[in-house]
Protein backbone atom coordinates (compact mmCIF):
# COMPACT_ATOMS: atom_id res chain seq x y z
CA UNK A 1 0.00 0.00 0.00
CA UNK A 2 1.17 3.52 -0.71
CA UNK A 3 -0.42 4.75 2.52
CA UNK A 4 -0.78 3.18 5.95
CA UNK A 5 -4.16 1.41 5.83
CA UNK A 6 -3.93 -0.20 9.25
CA UNK A 7 -3.24 -3.73 10.38
CA UNK A 8 -6.59 -5.31 9.56
CA UNK A 9 -6.95 -3.93 6.02
CA UNK A 10 -3.38 -4.98 5.32
CA UNK A 11 -4.09 -8.42 6.81
CA UNK A 12 -7.13 -8.81 4.56
CA UNK A 13 -5.24 -7.65 1.48
CA UNK A 14 -2.40 -10.10 2.11
CA UNK A 15 -4.85 -13.01 2.51
CA UNK A 16 -6.56 -12.08 -0.76
CA UNK A 17 -3.20 -11.96 -2.55
CA UNK A 18 -2.34 -15.54 -1.53
CA UNK A 19 -2.93 -18.21 -4.17
CA UNK A 20 -1.37 -21.41 -2.82
CA UNK A 21 -3.07 -24.26 -1.01
CA UNK A 22 -1.59 -23.24 2.34
CA UNK A 23 -0.82 -19.94 4.06
CA UNK A 24 2.01 -19.53 6.57
CA UNK A 25 2.15 -16.48 8.85
CA UNK A 26 5.09 -14.31 9.92
CA UNK A 27 4.54 -10.87 11.44
CA UNK A 28 6.71 -7.94 12.44
CA UNK A 29 10.24 -8.85 13.40
CA UNK A 30 9.60 -12.45 14.44
CA UNK A 31 11.57 -15.04 12.50
CA UNK A 32 11.56 -18.70 11.50
CA UNK A 33 14.28 -21.24 12.27
CA UNK A 34 15.09 -24.33 10.22
CA UNK A 35 15.10 -24.70 6.47
CA UNK A 36 12.54 -27.50 6.54
CA UNK A 37 9.88 -25.74 8.66
CA UNK A 38 7.47 -25.04 5.81
CA UNK A 39 8.08 -28.46 4.25
CA UNK A 40 7.35 -30.22 7.54
CA UNK A 41 4.11 -28.33 8.07
CA UNK A 42 2.86 -28.60 4.50
CA UNK A 43 3.65 -32.34 4.53
CA UNK A 44 1.71 -32.66 7.79
CA UNK A 45 -1.34 -31.10 6.14
CA UNK A 46 -0.84 -33.21 3.00
CA UNK A 47 -0.79 -36.38 5.10
CA UNK A 48 -3.83 -35.32 7.16
CA UNK A 49 -6.49 -33.97 4.77
CA UNK A 50 -8.98 -33.47 7.62
CA UNK A 51 -6.56 -31.22 9.55
CA UNK A 52 -7.46 -27.53 9.21
CA UNK A 53 -4.21 -25.99 10.43
CA UNK A 54 -1.04 -26.85 12.32
CA UNK A 55 1.49 -25.11 14.53
CA UNK A 56 4.65 -25.83 16.52
CA UNK A 57 6.75 -24.71 19.47
CA UNK A 58 8.09 -21.14 19.51
CA UNK A 59 10.74 -19.41 21.63
CA UNK A 60 9.93 -16.10 23.33
CA UNK A 61 13.01 -13.89 23.01
CA UNK A 62 13.52 -10.82 25.22
CA UNK A 63 14.95 -8.15 22.94
CA UNK A 64 16.42 -6.16 25.83
CA UNK A 65 18.54 -9.03 27.19
CA UNK A 66 18.77 -11.48 24.29
CA UNK A 67 17.53 -14.24 26.60
CA UNK A 68 14.89 -16.86 25.86
CA UNK A 69 12.09 -16.33 28.37
CA UNK A 70 10.01 -19.43 27.59
CA UNK A 71 8.73 -21.79 24.94
CA UNK A 72 5.15 -21.64 23.72
CA UNK A 73 2.63 -23.27 23.78
CA UNK A 74 2.73 -24.55 27.37
CA UNK A 75 3.34 -28.31 27.77
CA UNK A 76 -0.33 -29.13 28.34
CA UNK A 77 -1.18 -27.71 24.90
CA UNK A 78 1.52 -29.60 22.99
CA UNK A 79 -0.88 -32.19 21.63
CA UNK A 80 -0.64 -33.64 18.15
CA UNK A 81 -4.37 -33.36 17.56
CA UNK A 82 -7.04 -31.24 19.26
CA UNK A 83 -10.42 -29.82 18.32
CA UNK A 84 -10.91 -26.11 17.71
CA UNK A 85 -13.14 -25.93 20.81
CA UNK A 86 -9.96 -25.77 22.87
CA UNK A 87 -9.29 -22.26 21.53
CA UNK A 88 -12.14 -21.02 23.72
CA UNK A 89 -9.87 -21.67 26.72
CA UNK A 90 -7.17 -19.40 25.33
CA UNK A 91 -5.05 -18.96 22.23
CA UNK A 92 -2.25 -21.55 22.29
CA UNK A 93 -1.18 -20.96 18.66
CA UNK A 94 1.62 -18.44 18.16
CA UNK A 95 1.09 -16.62 14.87
CA UNK A 96 4.61 -17.20 13.55
CA UNK A 97 4.09 -20.97 13.91
CA UNK A 98 0.78 -21.09 12.04
CA UNK A 99 0.06 -22.63 8.64
CA UNK A 100 -3.51 -23.25 7.48
CA UNK A 101 -5.55 -24.28 4.46
CA UNK A 102 -6.32 -21.20 2.36
CA UNK A 103 -9.46 -22.72 0.89
CA UNK A 104 -10.96 -23.22 4.34
CA UNK A 105 -10.91 -19.53 5.24
CA UNK A 106 -14.54 -18.31 5.17
CA UNK A 107 -15.46 -14.91 3.69
CA UNK A 108 -14.28 -12.30 6.20
CA UNK A 109 -17.26 -10.23 7.26
CA UNK A 110 -17.34 -6.62 8.46
CA UNK A 111 -17.71 -8.01 11.98
CA UNK A 112 -14.39 -9.82 11.65
CA UNK A 113 -12.70 -6.77 10.15
CA UNK A 114 -13.83 -4.67 13.13
CA UNK A 115 -12.04 -6.93 15.61
CA UNK A 116 -8.75 -5.86 17.19
CA UNK A 117 -7.52 -9.46 17.00
CA UNK A 118 -6.96 -11.37 13.77
CA UNK A 119 -5.05 -14.63 14.21
CA UNK A 120 -7.02 -16.11 17.14
CA UNK A 121 -10.49 -15.73 15.59
CA UNK A 122 -9.16 -16.78 12.17
CA UNK A 123 -7.91 -20.06 13.67
CA UNK A 124 -11.31 -20.60 15.29
CA UNK A 125 -13.11 -19.96 12.00
CA UNK A 126 -10.87 -22.29 9.99
CA UNK A 127 -10.98 -25.04 12.64
CA UNK A 128 -14.72 -25.40 12.02
CA UNK A 129 -13.69 -27.51 9.03
CA UNK A 130 -11.21 -29.82 10.79
CA UNK A 131 -8.89 -30.43 13.72
CA UNK A 132 -5.77 -28.55 14.86
CA UNK A 133 -2.42 -30.29 14.44
CA UNK A 134 0.84 -29.78 16.34
CA UNK A 135 4.47 -30.59 15.47
CA UNK A 136 6.70 -30.86 18.52
CA UNK A 137 9.69 -28.92 17.20
CA UNK A 138 10.84 -25.38 17.93
CA UNK A 139 10.97 -23.64 14.57
CA UNK A 140 10.37 -19.93 15.20
CA UNK A 141 11.14 -17.01 17.51
CA UNK A 142 8.65 -14.48 18.84
CA UNK A 143 10.41 -11.28 19.93
CA UNK A 144 9.29 -9.48 23.09
CA UNK A 145 9.85 -5.72 23.04
CA UNK A 146 8.12 -2.49 23.99
CA UNK A 147 7.13 -1.76 20.39
CA UNK A 148 4.83 -4.76 20.10
CA UNK A 149 1.27 -3.64 19.25
CA UNK A 150 -0.45 -6.21 21.47
CA UNK A 151 2.08 -6.53 24.30
CA UNK A 152 2.38 -2.74 24.61
CA UNK A 153 -1.40 -2.18 24.82
CA UNK A 154 -3.20 -1.70 28.14
CA UNK A 155 -4.97 -4.49 30.04
CA UNK A 156 -8.26 -2.65 29.50
CA UNK A 157 -7.74 -2.61 25.73
CA UNK A 158 -6.79 -6.29 25.61
CA UNK A 159 -9.76 -7.35 27.76
CA UNK A 160 -12.15 -5.34 25.58
CA UNK A 161 -10.65 -6.72 22.37
CA UNK A 162 -10.86 -10.29 23.66
CA UNK A 163 -14.46 -9.83 24.81
CA UNK A 164 -15.47 -8.47 21.39
CA UNK A 165 -13.79 -11.41 19.67
CA UNK A 166 -15.51 -13.97 21.91
CA UNK A 167 -18.92 -12.44 21.20
CA UNK A 168 -18.18 -12.41 17.47
CA UNK A 169 -17.29 -16.12 17.51
CA UNK A 170 -20.32 -16.98 19.65
CA UNK A 171 -22.49 -15.44 16.94
CA UNK A 172 -20.65 -16.55 13.82
CA UNK A 173 -19.30 -20.05 14.33
CA UNK A 174 -21.47 -22.98 13.30
CA UNK A 175 -23.77 -24.50 15.90
CA UNK A 176 -21.39 -27.35 16.76
CA UNK A 177 -18.39 -25.09 17.35
CA UNK A 178 -19.97 -22.06 19.01
CA UNK A 179 -21.09 -23.77 22.24
CA UNK A 180 -17.99 -23.06 24.41
CA UNK A 181 -17.85 -19.45 23.18
CA UNK A 182 -21.54 -18.94 23.99
CA UNK A 183 -20.92 -20.30 27.49
CA UNK A 184 -18.13 -17.76 28.04
CA UNK A 185 -20.33 -14.89 26.84
CA UNK A 186 -23.23 -15.85 29.11
CA UNK A 187 -20.98 -16.42 32.14
CA UNK A 188 -19.42 -12.99 31.63
CA UNK A 189 -22.81 -11.27 31.30
CA UNK A 190 -24.21 -13.08 34.36
CA UNK A 191 -21.12 -12.25 36.42
CA UNK A 192 -21.27 -8.52 35.63
CA UNK A 193 -24.96 -8.45 36.53
CA UNK A 194 -24.44 -10.32 39.81
CA UNK A 195 -21.53 -8.10 40.90
CA UNK A 196 -23.42 -4.89 40.13
CA UNK A 197 -26.51 -6.11 41.98
CA UNK A 198 -24.50 -7.15 45.04
CA UNK A 199 -22.99 -3.67 45.23
CA UNK A 200 -26.43 -2.08 45.10
CA UNK A 201 -25.33 -0.04 42.08
CA UNK A 202 -28.68 0.66 40.40
CA UNK A 203 -27.39 2.24 37.18
CA UNK A 204 -24.74 -0.43 36.64
CA UNK A 205 -27.20 -3.21 37.46
CA UNK A 206 -29.74 -1.81 34.99
CA UNK A 207 -27.06 -1.57 32.29
CA UNK A 208 -25.82 -5.09 33.04
CA UNK A 209 -29.39 -6.38 32.91
CA UNK A 210 -30.04 -4.80 29.53
CA UNK A 211 -26.71 -6.18 28.35
CA UNK A 212 -27.68 -9.68 29.48
CA UNK A 213 -31.06 -9.55 27.76
CA UNK A 214 -29.70 -8.06 24.53
CA UNK A 215 -26.42 -9.93 24.07
CA UNK A 216 -27.62 -13.07 25.82
CA UNK A 217 -30.59 -13.34 23.48
CA UNK A 218 -28.35 -12.80 20.46
CA UNK A 219 -26.25 -15.87 21.31
CA UNK A 220 -29.03 -17.98 22.90
CA UNK A 221 -32.48 -16.79 21.71
CA UNK A 222 -34.30 -19.65 23.45
CA UNK A 223 -33.36 -18.21 26.88
CA UNK A 224 -34.92 -14.76 26.31
CA UNK A 225 -37.51 -15.05 29.09
CA UNK A 226 -34.94 -16.47 31.49
CA UNK A 227 -32.72 -13.46 30.85
CA UNK A 228 -35.67 -11.09 31.46
CA UNK A 229 -36.46 -12.81 34.75
CA UNK A 230 -32.81 -12.85 35.85
CA UNK A 231 -32.29 -9.15 35.04
CA UNK A 232 -35.49 -8.10 36.85
CA UNK A 233 -34.74 -10.26 39.88
CA UNK A 234 -31.21 -8.95 40.36
CA UNK A 235 -32.28 -5.35 39.75
CA UNK A 236 -34.88 -5.79 42.51
CA UNK A 237 -32.12 -7.14 44.73
CA UNK A 238 -29.98 -4.09 43.99
CA UNK A 239 -32.90 -1.81 44.91
CA UNK A 240 -33.32 -3.59 48.26
CA UNK A 241 -29.63 -3.24 49.05
CA UNK A 242 -29.62 0.44 48.12
CA UNK A 243 -32.74 1.06 50.24
CA UNK A 244 -31.23 -0.79 53.18
CA UNK A 245 -28.02 1.20 52.93
CA UNK A 246 -29.98 4.48 52.75
CA UNK A 247 -32.02 3.60 55.82
CA UNK A 248 -28.89 2.71 57.80
CA UNK A 249 -27.37 6.08 56.92
CA UNK A 250 -30.58 7.87 57.98
CA UNK A 251 -30.64 6.08 61.33
CA UNK A 252 -27.09 7.22 62.06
Amino acid sequence: HENNVGGHRNFEAVLKACSGDYIAFLEGDDYWMGKDKLQLQSSFLDDNPDCALCHHRVSYLKDATGEIELEYPPPERRLRRVDGDLLAQGNFIQTCSLILRRGWIPPLTDGFKALKLGDWPLCALVSQRGWIGYIDRNMAVYRLHSGGLWSASSDTFRCSATRDMIRFLALNLNRRCRRPWVTIVLNDLEYNLAVSSKRGALKLTAEAGVNLVWNGTRVRPSLFFRFIYRAARLFAGACKRRLKATMLVSLK
